[in-house]
């Protein structure tokens, strides 16, 4: 569902900055306690995102969970907090009949692992007989590997620890779903509390290629039938633009292939202009940069609709340590000309050097409406990768230590307000 990746660092160097993360300090905790924050609200699509600090319905242990982000989702019910003499905090799992499931993903930055160690399954007294439900934790998705399961039964009122036996950090999103399997189920007694999960460094190892950009290919739930507004997951989203699902009404004879996966980027409905922007931290590779030794490709796919000159663009700006920028490239843009008035995806992509003195890289995906009432630009499967040094011999253990801190590439998502 993405473009093929390239990406070659300094192997040792990523390697030794992932040991010593394990060596200096333990793995950071955040636990979701949700007290504080009101009862029959919905709960944000990004509660718990990239917590640097504990805070109300949120505590921290040795330290926090600021690479790890957090996407709330469910079919047939929905994430409410919910606070009473009972549930003294809690995640209602609102509308909860049986068969109805309740995702949470944990998506770690680029050399981060995630472990969900554990929750409590709260079962409101007096209101139903008790409960049973699977849970699931997968890599990925729910199409992935499944890393640990069960299910569980609980009497009237009965809090119930789980602990999901994950063994190790996984660098990559961790799916945890929640799935009624009372018969009849009583759709409001139940609710999640002490979802506890932890991030740390892991070893990058001899990889051949790596996409920086979080979310590219529009997969990352939830995803709209209709385009709808919602915030586009692990993306700054100033428009709104959404991500939409594959539909014959939209595409006909011309639905991309199973490359492009189950949705895609929209610049959604009565916006002028649709703007999502994700912030790069290049820093650690200052020194090669400086010295020319870095090179990018920026790649997509971008289309439109019909005979309409919506689009879409996709622009890499390269920004100095006080965010002066520096250079920009820019790739996408197709007109109703260049698709043959067809609603098609075409690829673009540009590659050179990364200037010196670059520290950061903003992306800025733009989608612009010229008529209608709907921004029909589009946009899927884009891929920003650096190229760097080749890997050097390994090094003695005193010039491993030197490296380690010195060879990380982690992202860094702009905080909005």
């Amino acid at each position: 569902m993405t473009l093929t990746q390239r990406w070659s660092v300094n192997v040792m160097a990523l390697a030794a900055c992932a040991i010593l993360s394990a060596e200096l300090s333990p793995a950071n905790a955040t636990v979701l306690t949700f007290e504080g924050t009101g009862t029959n609200i919905n709960i944000p699509n990004t509660f718990g995102d990239n917590i640097a600090a504990a805070e109300t319905g949120i505590s921290v242990v040795n330290g926090t969970t600021p690479n790890i982000d957090l996407t709330w989702s469910s079919s047939g019910g929905t994430w409410q907090f919910y606070n009473d003499a009972e549930w003294t905090g809690a995640a209602q799992l609102d509308n909860f009949q049986t068969g109805n499931q309740f995702d949470l993903t944990f998506t770690p930055d680029a050399g981060f692992g995630v472990n969900v160690d554990s929750f409590v399954f709260d079962d409101y007294a007096g209101f139903a007989a008790g409960n049973t439900f699977d849970w699931t934790l997968f890599q990925n998705d729910a199409a992935g590997p499944v890393i640990a399961s069960g299910s569980e039964v609980t009497a009237n009122g009965q809090n119930l620890a789980v602990a999901t036996g994950m063994g190790a950090p996984f660098a990559g999103p961790v799916l945890l779903r929640i799935e009624d399997t009372t018969p009849g189920g009583s759709g409001a007694d139940q609710a999640v509390d002490s979802i506890s999960f932890t991030q740390a460094a892991t070893p990058v190892g001899p990889l051949t290629g790596f996409n920086l950009i979080d979310n590219p290919d529009a997969e990352t739930p939830p995803t709209t039938p209709n385009g709808v507004n919602l915030v586009v997951p692990l993306w700054d989203d100033a428009g709104p633009a959404t991500q939409q699902e594959f539909n014959l009404d939209w595409w006909g004879s011309n639905a991309p292939g199973p490359e492009f996966g189950n949705a895609f980027f929209y610049g959604g409905p009565n916006n002028a202009q649709s703007t999502l922007t994700d912030l790069i931290d290049v820093s650690a590779l200052a020194a090669s940069i400086d010295s020319g030794e870095v090179t990018f490709d920026l790649a997509g796919f971008f289309g439109g609709w019909q005979g309409q000159d919506d689009n879409a663009t996709l622009t890499a700006t390269f920004l100095d340590d006080a965010n002066q920028t520096l250079g920009s490239t820019t790739i996408g843009g197709f007109l109703a000309a260049d698709r043959g008035s067809q609603s098609i995806f075409l690829p673009d992509s540009d590659t050179g050097l990364l200037p010196a003195n670059t520290r950061s890289v903003e992306l800025t995906l733009t989608f612009t409406r010229t008529g209608g009432g709907f921004n029909d630009g589009t946009a899927d499967n884009l891929s920003f990768v650096l190229t760097g040094p080749a890997p050097i011999p390994e090094p003695a253990t005193a010039t491993l230590t030197m490296l380690g801190l010195g060879g990380c590439l982690m992202r860094r998502r702009r905080q909005t307000a």
